[in-house]
């Protein structure tokens, strides 16, 4: 007979990760997670964590489900944008031997250097999209031992890392190479392959509060963001630790400026050209001397 769960996980988080209640108040004491949500909940914060709440603000925001289904061989799973990251990590850390790596890393840095560093072998194309902003996508492709792809995945774990991964039966894959826009729904949007063995590691780091027995199970994360925290010397001439600490959303200082969320996300990522006019709405905005911005 199949087993089918549905589980609501809700989690109050006070930022930068200090507080976390979990419904049922279940509480762990283990090491540092690959799941950052778990290390969400276990009041610890790493840069995994951390970049994973830098796109929000104060408020309740319901996520997209995170689904399991297993069968005889294999387990399946699909989960949101958020779990770019660790869901990769995760399914390499599992992989045996070499791994087959194909996809891309778009960002306004400069990544030649950690790339020759590590003897990556990349291709970088340059794009610029609307009002000449420039960015370069990074293209890598071939096999990778899997120390070495777990070694550039926490180097680049700042970066949102569209690449897809398969060794054997277990695969990863990215619904689509880009960023989408905050708000925007993203179901499914990476998808994985592990072996039925694996199951035991996927409760451990996904379904830690999950105790029942199960065919399927979809889990529906809401995260309630209730205050920010921000170490001063964390917001040193950054705009986004700015806009967290004039507790605004990407889309709420969009709306105040009167300008699209892109040009917000463009701004904090260094592609979106301002001139001082721009700048002082900025710091008038943010409650901020506009020299920090200069």
């Amino acid at each position: 007979m199949s087993l089918s769960i549905k589980y609501d996980s809700y989690y109050k988080l006070k930022f930068l990760i200090q507080i976390v209640n979990l419904k049922y108040f279940i509480q762990f004491l283990i090491a540092m997670s690959i799941n950052f949500i778990k290390n969400a909940i276990e009041n610890k914060a790493d840069d995994i964590t951390h970049h994973a709440f830098t796109r929000y603000g104060t408020g309740e925001y319901p996520k997209e489900e995170f689904k399991v289904k297993k069968s005889s061989k294999n387990i399946r799973i699909w989960a949101g944008f958020e779990y770019t990251n660790s869901l990769l990590k995760f399914v390499a850390t599992l992989c045996d031997g070499n791994i087959n790596v194909n996809g891309v890393i778009i960002t306004s840095e400069d990544l030649e250097e950690v790339l020759n560093k590590n003897k990556i072998e990349f291709t970088a194309k340059e794009k610029r999209g609307m009002r000449g902003l420039k960015k370069t996508e990074y293209s890598i492709q071939g096999d990778f031992k899997k120390e070495e792809l777990i070694k550039l995945i926490d180097q680049l774990n700042k970066y949102y890392l569209f690449i897809d991964i398969k060794q054997g039966t277990r695969e990863y894959k990215v619904k689509k190479k880009a960023v989408p826009k905050v708000g925007k729904e993203t179901n499914k949007f990476v998808t994985a392959t592990i072996d039925i063995k694996d199951e035991s590691k996927l409760r451990e780091e996904f379904l830690f509060d999950v105790k029942d027995s199960f065919n399927e199970i979809t889990i529906n994360h809401t995260y309630i963001i209730e205050k920010i925290d921000v170490d001063e010397k964390m917001i040193e001439k950054d705009p986004a630790k700015a806009r967290l600490e004039a507790n605004l959303t990407q889309v709420e200082a969009s709306n105040k400026l009167k300008r699209p969320q892109s040009y917000i996300s463009k701004a904090e990522a260094g592609e979106q050209r301002l001139d001082i006019v721009e700048i002082k709405k900025f710091a008038t905005l943010y409650k901020k001397d506009i020299n920090y911005f200069l």
